[in-house]
């Protein structure tokens, strides 16, 4: 009886020790598989954060690139307005360099800055843009005295477009217009490169200052300044 006993004493001890055993091993590599899943994720949470802030910057470069509004700031009678222009840099390309460029950098020393409007008539435009004379008789671009009409691929539809003034074909400089209703009789013969994408209600007001019989402004109608947004 009692051999019988120790026996089966024997194989319980037996029995715990393997089941102890068991566990332990299996909690241990419960462990090192918890703290290496652990790791892999924080790399992975590493890696997805570099991805991120990667592509965040090559956003921000991209975005810096891009081509911006321009935002013309206009004086009259001791009040100021804001009109936003989109510039069409995809379809007039040629067009829009010559307007931003003398816009914001100039040209002979001079850029629109203190540009007067020396025409304006309502329902139809107002017409600036001469940095020579100021009175629309002067005309320069950065090509040179005059450059080819680019394309007429946008057509004078709607007001609060940009479009080039000229003396006849191929004679574009700097000066410009804003037309204040749809023009669709200028169509072919006038290089329309941006749009009024903020302010038509300033536009409207601008339009109906009053003139003389040449269609000039009584008060200067003058162009303060015109920056990127």
């Amino acid at each position: 009886m009692n051999i019988i006993m120790i026996t089966v004493i024997l194989i319980l001890l037996a029995c715990i020790v393997l089941i102890y055993s068991f566990y332990y091993r299996t909690s241990e590599h419960f462990q090192k598989y918890s703290k290496q899943n652990l790791k892999n994720k924080n790399n992975k949470t590493k890696r997805g954060e570099k991805q991120s802030k990667l592509q965040s910057k090559l956003q921000s470069k991209l975005q810096s690139k891009l081509p911006r509004n321009l935002v013309m700031t206009i004086s009259y009678n001791n009040n100021k307005y804001q009109l936003e222009f989109e510039l069409f840099d995809d379809i007039t390309p040629k067009t829009t360099k010559n307007f931003r460029q003398i816009a914001l950098n100039g040209i002979n020393g001079k850029t629109y800055n203190g540009n007067k409007f020396h025409r304006v008539i309502k329902g139809f435009m107002l017409q600036g843009g001469d940095i020579v004379n100021e009175n629309g008789t002067g005309s320069v671009s950065i090509y040179g005295d005059q450059f080819e009409d680019e394309n007429f691929k946008y057509r004078h539809k709607v007001p609060g477009l940009l479009s080039m003034a000229n003396s006849g074909p191929n004679t574009n400089g700097s000066q410009f217009f804003i037309t204040t209703v749809s023009t669709p009789h200028l169509d072919g013969k006038h290089v329309v490169f941006g749009r009024l994408v903020k302010g038509m209600k300033y536009l409207k007001i601008l339009e109906s200052v009053p003139t003389d019989s040449n269609d000039s402004p009584h008060d200067p109608v003058t162009i303060v300044s015109i920056i990127e947004k």
